[in-house]
């Protein structure tokens, strides 16, 4: 029982942390809406003074 316990625990902490790391879907739309020169694969756009922004 604790192995079973301590796998959810560990699998659950993974998820969370590859949730946390890409943007989804409907933030990377909504970035792409709003900035024409958006790049969903920096998650950057780029800005009037010429460098580059992370969106949101």
């Amino acid at each position: 029982m604790a192995g079973l316990a301590a796998g959810a625990i560990i699998g659950g902490a993974i998820a969370n942390s590859q949730a946390q790391g890409a943007p989804g879907a409907e933030v990377v739309a909504a970035c792409a809406r709003r900035f024409r020169s958006y790049d969903a694969s920096s998650g950057t756009y780029l800005g009037n003074d010429g460098a580059r922004h992370a969106c949101p």
